[in-house]
This record gives C-alpha cells, structure tokens and sequence, in this order.
C-alpha cells in the first residue's frame, strides 16, 4: 500500500495521514504536527569518508511527446486565520563536518514537450506576506548560490526578476537590489576590498555573430511624471581616500589611433538645441552634439553654450 515508503511510516500512523484520491497520493500530518522527511546520517568506516545519504524530490515525468512534467511544490502549513505563524518550508542540503557540504535539489519533471515547474512561492498573510530566503551555507569557505538555464540545441530558458505592483494608494511597489559582500573592518581580512559586481553578457556563436548587449531601461513615466533615471554614482571615499570614478574604459589601456570601436558615445541633434532641459540632477549638465554644425552643447547657468569642432 505505501510501497517504500511504508516501513518509515508505520510506526507514527497515528500521526501521519496518507490520502489516496485518482491520480494523487497525499501525505499530511494531523493539525498542529510537524513533517520531516530526513534520510540517514553516514554511517562511521575506517577512512572516516562515508557520506550521508540523499534525499531525492522529483516531479513526475511525461511519458508521451505531447505531455508535461509534472510541477513540483514546497509548500509550509498554514496559520490559524487571524494570527499565529505559519509553518516554513524549508530545504536544506547536508552538512559535512569538513569537506563541502551536500547541494539540496529540487527538480521538476522531464516533459515531452514541457518540462515541469519548480515553484518556489512565499504564503500569503493578513498584512504581510512571507519572505523567500536563499542562503548559501556560511563556512571557512562560503557556498555559492548559482542560478542557470540549461543548454540546448534550440532556445534556452530566460531568467527573469519581477517584483510586484501596489494597486494601494500610497503603497510602494517592490524593488530588487543587489548587494556584494564588504571587507572587513577588523581581524584578518582588514585589507580586503569589496567584492566586485560583475554583469557579463554572451560571446557571439559564430564569427559573423555579436557580443550580447547590456541594456538598462528605465520605467516610463504617467501623466506629468518624467522617466526613470540611469544613475551611475561612485562610492564615498574612506577617511583620508578619494571617492570612486565614474569611468567609461574599463579595459586598463587606452584606445589606439586605428581605433574603430570602445568609444563613447553622446546623445546628438541635427541642428542647435532650443529646449530646455528638465530634471537635472544636482552637479549634473546635460550635453548633446550638433551634427550639422560640428558644436558640442553644455546647457549651464540657465542656458545652451556651445564649441565648435573643427
């Protein structure tokens, strides 16, 4: 009745439900239990290397070239309707008393046409929603967190970062913020630098192919709004030490004469500018390049100055 799974559960039916309905079989726990499914620790040999065992959550695979996977949901208990905390789900990979520790997987079903969902989803609350925490194990050597489509002769899978709108006035629509790890002020890492943010596009496949792009847009303003600004802003210097650059070749050298790319490249109009900037961020000057008179214009002090080129 409970294939495999029946000699673990045997001895707690008193506190383990198993539901058989169609095509699903359900496992739950009576109200106000807890449910762990943790399999064996390694057992001790000679070499002191024997490893824990695994635990292995898949979701179902199509058997026929028009099905899908199966999705595959980690889901906490639910709280009592008006307060209490609702149960966490939580996954984690095993621990290694020296070594590296286990990854914790969850895959979804292999699908003829669609492979199955994986998905990861906070509860809802009252007044505040649960929070999704992905942490990667902190040891002499911290773990990695790594997030990646698969391969494939045809199109790959895109990863995508949304976060949600207020439909509340006055509320506040989420954000995504990324963040990199800071050296320390004290102890042994005293002098070490904080850790780069690096975005890294694709190479180009063949040789008539290009380098993918880095595009940054903005959101697009309502009514009387304006559009969302690019802010590129360095960081305050230490004590005694100069702030960051702003800087535009990061390659380390400079462009050579026969150049014909790496270069900057500044916003141009056919002709003088008449409008009048708006918007203008403190310590800021808007400049654009007259085509048809070879000018560079700087809007300062209220009004359009420009050079000549020649």
């Amino acid at each position: 009745m409970f294939g495999e799974l029946g000699p673990r559960l045997k001895g707690g039916l008193n506190q383990i439900l198993t539901f058989f309905s169609g095509t699903t079989t359900t496992i739950k726990t009576l109200p106000g239990q807890d449910l762990t499914i943790q399999p064996g620790d390694a057992v001790n040999n000679a070499s002191n290397s024997a490893p824990g065992r695994n635990l292995t959550v898949i979701a179902g695979a199509g058997t026929q070239t028009l099905s899908n996977g199966g999705a595959l949901l980690l889901q906490g208990g639910s709280s009592s309707p008006t307060s209490g905390t609702p149960g966490a789900a939580t996954l984690i990979g095993g621990l290694a008393p020296s070594g590296t520790g286990a990854a914790a997987v969850v895959q979804g079903g292999t699908g003829g046409t669609t492979g199955g969902d994986v998905n990861i989803k906070a509860g809802t609350g009252n007044s505040q929603g649960g929070g999704i925490n992905i942490t990667a194990a902190a040891t002499n050597n911290g773990g990695n967190i790594a997030v990646s489509t698969s391969s494939t002769g045809n199109s790959t899978g895109n990863i995508t970062l949304t976060t949600g709108s207020t439909t509340a006035a006055g509320g506040t629509p989420g954000s995504i913020s990324v963040t990199t790890g800071s050296g320390a002020t004290s102890g042994p890492a005293y002098n070490v630098n904080g850790a780069a943010f690096s975005v890294t596009t694709g190479n180009g496949g063949t040789s008539t192919s290009n380098g993918g792009n880095v595009n940054l847009t903005t959101g697009t303003g309502f009514g009387t709004g304006h559009g969302g600004d690019i802010k590129l802003t360095p960081g305050a210097g230490g004590a005694s030490g100069p702030a960051g650059n702003v800087i535009l070749n990061g390659t380390g050298a400079a462009l050579a004469t026969t150049a014909t790319g790496g270069f900057t490249q500044i916003p141009t109009c056919a002709g003088a500018p008449t409008g009048t900037p708006t918007n203008i961020a403190t310590g800021c000057a808007p400049m654009v390049f007259d085509t048809t008179n070879a000018k560079l214009w700087i809007y300062t002090g209220g009004a359009w100055k420009g050079s000549v080129f020649s």
